[in-house]
């Protein structure tokens, strides 16, 4: 029987296109890996030959299955594929939000959302919608500019260092509101703050009528991965709003973090 069952197994490998199977193992190893890889990291994990990884990585690239930094030049996990872990089920990290952020919004009725971070911009994989005739209107895959939300200020908070000095290299923290903040120096101090306190806020920096507060997944070395964050279709955020929701959010955050 157990013959059997390896030979079923080998037949099956067997049919398996070569380039089909590469492509995956690179997917396989920025998803694991929780940060961006540059291509000579990712050759070092698979062991391809550099053209043939070159040839698969480009490929990747003008699919949106991998995204390249401009200034790194390091790869991570495209939007394309942010939008198949929900639905698949296969996401270990969306399984367990969707859990604590279904019983959160049971208790507390507002919309919760899980967002990744990579070139500059957070993306929207997971969300539970509250119930509320006005909420927020939440979609998988929506991206927003980092420095312009809380989940990305979490996300960039506790990012390494490289990370936030190239992102401040990109380009202009361009305005999406009249709120957005567009001085990189007072971007970096709200960074600290969020050091500090944990979790990060925002009031209509991304879009008018609508603040939010977020807080940081991080991996066992403490770099953030992820971020949970909450939208109150209100132009600010009260204390009593902070008194209520941020011990919550901070909870679910510590139960995800190295998941």
């Amino acid at each position: 029987m157990v013959r059997a069952d390896a030979n079923v197994k080998s037949a099956r490998v067997g049919t398996v296109s070569p380039s089909v199977g590469m492509a995956l193992s690179v997917l396989d190893a920025l998803a694991e890996a929780h940060r961006d890889l540059s291509a000579t990291e990712i050759n070092s994990a698979l062991a391809l030959p550099k053209s043939t990884l070159h040839r698969i990585l480009n490929s990747l690239e003008l699919e949106d299955a991998v995204q390249r930094h401009p200034v790194t030049r390091r790869y991570s996990l495209g939007s394309r594929v942010s939008k198949y872990a929900p639905q698949l089920g296969s996401s270990q990290l969306v399984t367990d939000f969707m859990e604590l952020a279904t019983d959160f919004v049971a208790q507390y009725d507002e919309t919760i959302q899980l967002c990744t971070y990579s070139q500059g911009v957070v993306t929207f994989i997971a969300f539970v919608e509250s119930t509320q005739p006005v909420r927020l209107s939440c979609e998988i895959g929506r991206q927003r500019a980092a420095h312009a939300t809380a989940s990305g200020k979490a996300l960039l908070a506790h990012s390494e260092a490289e990370t936030v000095r190239a992102f401040l290299e990109e380009g202009e923290l361009f305005p999406m509101t009249g709120s957005t903040i567009t001085d990189p120096e007072v971007l970096l101090t709200q960074l600290e703050l969020v050091r500090q306190q944990g979790f990060a806020t925002e009031s209509q920096e991304s879009a008018r009528n609508l603040s939010c507060i977020a807080a940081p997944i991080r991996d066992r070395s403490g770099i953030a991965i992820a971020a949970v964050t909450l939208c109150l279709p209100t132009r600010s955020i009260q204390q009593e709003d902070l008194d209520r929701l941020v011990g919550p959010l901070l909870r679910i955050a510590d139960q995800l973090d190295s998941t």
